[in-house]
């Protein structure tokens, strides 16, 4: 078997003899940098032995290509059946969040629908309200549905108070000289 060797600009054939492929010795090992893969083999031009290293980073694959087609389905089954757990999973707590918010939305148009009955009764009653203290309407009521007469000058009765502020009757309001028929009638029903 020959062989072309380039020195400079010139081309050379060597002729070499036929020689056995070099056996070669696999060592692996693991370091901090990753796995090492040591060879070492006979070179054949003058048989030193020699030593190759190979460093390989992956962290993976070498553990994948030790591992029997068996198990490398066995973990590819796992995985398929784990994302499907996964995405079912995920998939019924899609299905409870969608119907808690739709009985989230039941509910506050629920609320809204009594907010709006609230707020109609509400006005209803201010107008009621209202309608009570108007002057007028309380004098039309008072004449017409209930029957009352204005009062005259002699069914007043005032009297001086002793301080401007806040009164409570302990006593009967005193009565003023003049008589008048209510003051005779109160006098009269010992109501004084």
């Amino acid at each position: 078997m020959s062989r072309l060797v380039i020195e400079g600009n010139t081309v050379r054939v060597i002729d070499r003899p036929e020689v056995e492929e070099p056996k070669t010795i696999r060592l692996k090992s693991k370091g901090k940098d990753g796995r090492k893969l040591i060879r070492f083999y006979r070179a054949a031009e003058n048989g030193h032995l020699i030593m190759d290293v190979q460093v390989d980073h992956r962290k993976i694959a070498p553990i994948i290509e030790e591992m029997s087609q068996r198990a490398k389905d066995r973990v590819c089954t796992m995985l398929f059946l784990l994302s499907v757990l996964m995405l079912v999973l995920s998939s019924c707590h899609y299905l409870s969040l969608t119907n808690a918010i739709s009985m989230h939305d039941k509910t506050i148009s629920r609320k809204e629908q009594q907010l709006a009955q609230l707020h109609l009764v509400n006005e209803n009653l201010q107008h009621e309200i209202n309608a009570a203290l108007d002057l007028n309407s309380l004098y039309q009521v008072a004449t017409e549905e209930l029957g009352m007469v204005p009062a005259g000058e002699n069914d007043v009765i005032t009297y001086r108070a002793r301080s401007s502020g806040y009164i409570r009757q302990y006593d009967n309001v005193p009565v003023q000289k003049k008589s008048t028929p209510v003051v005779q009638a109160l006098h009269f029903l010992h109501l004084d």
